[in-house]
């Protein structure tokens, strides 16, 4: 029997509407450690923090980590002790890493850091990235600090 109040219908798509959220929801892979925070940069932290959430989303993803030592994620004490903003391991065990330019840094920079720990991965090297943060960097005035406004996000569960 089943029993959908006042939407009705057929069971069998609301069975298979619910397995495919379900499956949605299993698909998110982890995310550890937060964002790195920059005064001259105020959405450094915000937008790794979406590439994360953007990353962890994709089927092919096992873990995401942001602003953590790549010994630490690889568990590996010859790796580079170097820490992307948002490193991403996915399930065939390659390594992607992303940067986020910061006030003050330029992208060669960020890609000349990125090539020059590559060799290290090995096998394991994945894409590596540099974007520019989610608005242009802006100065604070002296004494002003970023404040970072949480994600409103709404539970809800389907009932069978």
């Amino acid at each position: 029997m089943c029993t959908l109040g006042v939407f009705g219908g057929d069971c069998e798509i609301w069975k298979s509407a619910a397995a495919a959220v379900a499956s949605a929801q299993a698909a998110i892979a982890p995310i550890f450690g937060k964002g790195q925070t920059s005064v001259n940069t105020p959405t450094h932290a915000s937008t790794s923090e979406r590439i994360a959430n953007q990353e962890a989303q994709k089927a092919d993803t096992k873990e995401v980590h942001l602003n953590r030592n790549l010994q630490k994620i690889t568990g590996d004490k010859s790796m580079p002790n170097q820490r992307p903003d948002v490193t991403t391991v996915k399930k065939d065990d390659t390594i992607s890493r992303t940067e986020v330019r910061s006030s003050g840094q330029t992208t060669q920079e960020l890609q000349d850091k990125l090539s020059g720990s590559r060799g290290a991965l090995g096998g394991r090297a994945g894409a590596d990235t540099v974007v520019e943060p989610d608005m242009p960097a802006v100065k604070l005035p002296e004494g002003v600090v970023p404040v970072r406004i949480p994600e409103v996000v709404i539970p809800f569960e389907i009932i069978p």
